[in-house]
């Protein structure tokens, strides 16, 4: 909530001339596309949406479920991308090409020696980093044990690399609370087009790729 809530604060300021304006949403194939004055935006979801809303109505909503949650995200995003008037998404679409560039730019940085917790859907997302060498800890937060071993998979990493579904759920609040606890310099990235947002709130130890 704390993430998502900072960013509603950094908005507000920000679209008081577009109160009375449409947000389209609609999920397609575990995607959830939104539509803002022609800025689009795409995020991962697991739930069944199409809804119209005014920014008015969006902005009220509660932050509670994940429904809203993820509404809320989506405008954020395509906000950025119509405020910016340029596409924030961070990755293209072919994900084997990303996560081998991203494997390239921590290899080169950080070398192989790179311990890292890697928290995401996608098991082949996966495969691809391990491939570098680095030593990586895999959390799926589709699996049941999720809760139980996202502690000791951020403390014992200095990089967490976080896939942006995270953010419409408390497990973001979670995971930079968790790594900043011992005043570790440990390094939060979340990724995919649903941190796009991020930008704008500037919190510290969070960063992102821009479009590759």
């Amino acid at each position: 909530m704390q993430i998502l809530n900072q960013a509603k604060n950094k908005i507000l300021p920000l679209i008081q001339d577009f109160l009375d304006k449409m947000v389209f949403f609609e999920t397609k194939e575990n995607c959830l596309y939104t539509d803002f004055l022609g800025a689009k935006s795409e995020g991962l979801t697991f739930g069944d949406i199409k809804e119209t809303l005014s920014v008015e109505q969006k902005m009220g909503l509660d932050l509670h479920s994940d429904k809203n949650k993820e509404l809320f995200v989506g405008f954020l995003n395509a906000f950025v991308n119509f405020y910016n008037k340029e596409p924030s998404t961070i990755f293209c679409k072919n994900n084997q090409f990303c996560f081998n560039e991203m494997g390239n730019r921590f290899f080169k940085r950080y070398g192989s020696n790179l311990s890292m917790c890697f928290i995401d859907n996608l098991e082949s997302n996966f495969e691809i980093l391990n491939k570098y060498g680095f030593k990586i800890n895999f959390l799926n937060f589709q699996e049941n044990a999720f809760q139980e071993r996202i502690f000791d998979c951020i403390a014992n990493n200095f990089l967490v690399l976080c896939n942006g579904y995270c953010l419409t759920k408390p497990w973001a609040d979670d995971i930079l609370e968790i790594s900043s606890m011992d005043n570790a310099n440990r390094l939060v990235i979340f990724f995919g087009p649903q941190s796009a947002f991020v930008s704008m709130i500037n919190l510290k130890r969070l960063c992102f790729f821009k479009e590759v």
